[in-house]
């Protein structure tokens, strides 16, 4: 489970680990300094509020994603979210 993202860290792509399975609520609250995430190959779960006011250009889902808890995008700042099918 990641718990939370490190508000001070600025990457151009940050890569979710494949051994995450969930995304804990607010875990990228308010972060900014992101250009891409890219979550990792296990990752089944987004809790709620988990990119709350979030800004950054791309996320990238993974096939394996089964649940996204209510507002998990809440205040986002994203150009476009493209699911996967299923």
């Amino acid at each position: 489970k990641l718990l939370v993202y490190p508000m001070t860290r600025e990457a151009e792509t940050y890569v979710v680990p494949d051994t995450v399975r969930e995304i804990a609520e607010y875990a990228f609250a308010n972060v900014t300094g992101i250009g891409e995430i890219v979550l990792g190959s296990a990752t089944e779960k987004i809790c709620a509020h988990a990119f709350e006011n979030t800004q950054f250009s791309k996320i990238v889902f993974p096939e394996t994603l089964l649940e996204m808890g209510d507002y998990a995008f809440y205040s986002a700042k994203l150009p476009a979210i493209r699911l996967p099918d299923g």
